[in-house]
């Protein structure tokens, strides 16, 4: 009996500390998300110009293979979770 609580106990801290990892791992995901669409649209809209316009191409095109590999992030983190 003394045996079964302890595994009991065991795995109720193992699925708590999963629970938290998960939790964690979805807020970087979205402070990552959040970071790259902020200083993306940061640099077109106050640096614009000439001078940005390469790197403005390079996210246009690169548009759809951000978007999913955050949200292939989300889906993890949150499954994690």
């Amino acid at each position: 009996r003394q045996m079964a609580l302890q595994m009991q106990e065991k795995l109720t801290q193992s699925v708590d500390t999963l629970t938290k990892q998960g939790i964690y791992l979805f807020n970087g995901t979205c402070f990552a998300e959040a970071s790259y669409s902020l200083v993306t649209t940061s640099v077109e809209a106050y640096l614009g110009g000439a001078r940005t316009m390469e790197f403005n191409e390079r996210v246009y095109r690169s548009r759809s293979r951000v978007h999913y590999f955050f949200l292939g992030m989300g889906a993890v983190a949150s499954s994690a979770a």
